[in-house]
């Protein structure tokens, strides 16, 4: 399974949100970073007892190991550990490399495709033409970030149909995307409301799938990169595991796994988290 998370109009927090939900997400997961502006997960997470992740294994290498392997490549092969307990592949850092990727994230997104496992795909800005949007083609769910703004809003109502529109040419409808609005934990029922009248008001297909916790302290704790119990109990990490509930209420992603979330429950030796009762709740 891959999910992407983008946004359009530099909506800050897809990084953090695809980070979120590779570290609550149940099951052996990957956190791939497929933003075409550039990566930062090398600054953001680290290995145990080291300050950054190591310049090799990155998404350049998956390509480059896909393009002359006609068996297919092992995808936890390119992947680094981090103390967080998530399995990354991060993206380029150099503009040269990221030009030497470009031509060949159709490559990327089917090894992704074939791996067995849940990928959440860090898209960052996607626009029309954006490479990023091979991976998208691939993925089972996007994720639209925005802000809880009139502006914000606007542009998640935009985007997200015009994705949703883009995506299903010619494929029959089956991409599923979904609005994801950043708000206060007070202000996610309005958020939540307004952005499904907007929706409605247009006939647009895209369901509002949840919210995410305007939390600077808890974004603040994931980026230590240490899963521990202050970054389990922030209002960021209950407003992703009920995103993730949610999303399998919407598009049943996998009945076998149908979950509500909660931040304390423990991590699978795989990477995610055992479904349990969770304590935070939307509408």
């Amino acid at each position: 399974m891959i999910i992407g998370v983008c946004s359009r109009k530099g909506c800050p927090g897809v990084t953090t949100l695809a980070t979120a939900l590779a570290l609550a997400w149940p099951g052996e997961t990957v956190l791939l970073e497929a933003d075409p502006w550039g990566a930062v997960l090398p600054f953001r997470l680290h290995p145990p007892g080291m300050r950054f992740l190591a310049p090799e294994p990155m998404v350049l290498s998956l390509a480059l190991a896909a393009r002359t392997s006609a068996g297919g490549t092992d995808l936890i092969r390119y992947t680094q550990q981090t103390s967080l307990g998530v399995k990354v592949i991060p993206g380029p850092v150099t503009d040269p490399d990221r030009a030497v990727l470009r031509p060949m994230w159709s490559l990327v997104a089917e090894q992704v495709r074939s791996w067995p496992g849940t990928v959440v795909a860090d898209l960052g800005r996607l626009h029309s033409g954006d490479e990023g949007l091979e991976l998208a083609a691939a993925a089972d769910v996007v994720l639209v970030m925005a802000e809880h703004s009139v502006d914000g809003l606007f542009h998640a109502r935009e985007a997200a149909t015009h994705l949703k529109r883009v995506l299903d040419d010619g494929s029959r409808g089956r991409h599923r995307v979904g609005v994801v609005i950043r708000a206060g934990h007070r202000q996610q029922d309005e958020a939540l409301e307004e952005v499904t009248r907007l929706l409605q008001a247009v006939g647009s297909p895209v369901p509002v799938t949840g919210w995410v916790a305007d939390d600077p302290a808890g974004v603040a704790e994931l980026l230590t990169g240490r899963d521990s119990k202050r970054l389990r109990g922030s209002a960021l990490m209950g407003s992703v595991e009920d995103l993730i509930a949610r999303m399998h209420r919407i598009w049943t992603l996998d009945p076998g796994a149908a979950m509500t979330g909660t931040t304390g429950s423990p991590r699978r030796a795989g990477g995610g988290r055992e479904p349990a009762p969770g304590r935070w709740r939307t509408r």
